[in-house]
């Protein structure tokens, strides 16, 4: 994660219990403190998660603004929250590590994408709770500790196979992939997806954190490779869902039929 500027003045550990409201405001202070953002930014990163929740998986929640707020980024850059005894997110998730995301244009498809393979195996959980100090985070979050090998596959064979591209202007961060993961989890089959015109390698696609993993950016085109009983349903939901936008506008890069 060398891309990502991170230092021991980014990171905070919290000493005392807090809740998920002062939790976004806590970052965004040392956001607008550390002139990554304008005063505004604060709001926009409450009007996110009030859009989608910004739980990411393993205990990592990463609230940042709206797109329509991205004029109030001055710099791109993190600031990071650690809680041991953790924080209520939403109804069944607790997070441990809250990292506030500032991007300028679609930088933080990097961020996320890096992050996301530095925690995205289920041993990342177990190293977080044991976090003592600031060095140790510092250490995880920047990948000095030896980054998991993801369980990928080149080539793959299924009962449905198709592509699609991706039209949102700002590829396929956080809100529409977790509209995107919501629409398909119901589906028993197996649901692999790769960027082709990224890895090429094939992820589970029902997993949140490993299809932002892929840093999917605005016109890549996506692989999906879909085994089970309900394959050609969860086809035709995808290609309906990617041609509608996951909730997003795409009409300034999708072509007029």
């Amino acid at each position: 994660m060398s891309s990502i500027t991170l230092n021991i003045d980014d990171i905070t550990l919290l000493d005392k219990p807090i809740s998920k409201r002062e939790a976004i405001s806590q970052v965004a202070q040392k956001m607008i403190a550390g002139g990554l953002v304008k005063d505004d930014y604060e709001q926009a990163m409450f009007d996110r998660d009030a859009q989608i929740s910004t739980y990411l998986g393993n205990g990592i929640a990463i609230p940042h603004g709206t797109t329509e707020k991205r004029d109030s980024v001055l710099n791109t850059g993190l600031k990071v929250l650690y809680s041991k005894e953790g924080i209520t997110w939403d109804d069944d998730e607790t997070a441990h590590i809250v990292i506030g995301i500032a991007a300028k244009s679609n930088e933080h498809l990097n961020i996320l994408r890096q992050l996301t393979r530095v925690v995205i195996d289920e041993s990342a959980l177990t190293k977080i709770k044991a976090i003592t100090t600031s060095q140790q985070l510092l250490a995880l979050l920047t990948g000095q500790e030896e980054e998991p090998v993801l369980e990928t596959h080149n080539q793959i064979s299924g009962d449905v196979e198709f592509t699609v591209k991706i039209y949102n202007p700002h590829g396929l961060h956080t809100r529409p992939a977790a509209a995107f993961v919501k629409e398909i989890k119901p589906f028993e089959s197996d649901i692999q997806v790769a960027d082709l015109d990224g890895s090429g390698e094939f992820i589970n696609a029902k997993s949140m954190m490993k299809l932002v993993s892929l840093g999917v950016k605005p016109l890549n085109t996506l692989k999906f490779v879909i085994t089970g009983s309900d394959a050609k349903q969860a086809a035709d939901t995808i290609k309906r869902i990617i041609d509608e936008g996951l909730g997003e506008d795409i009409s300034s890069l999708k072509p007029e039929s």
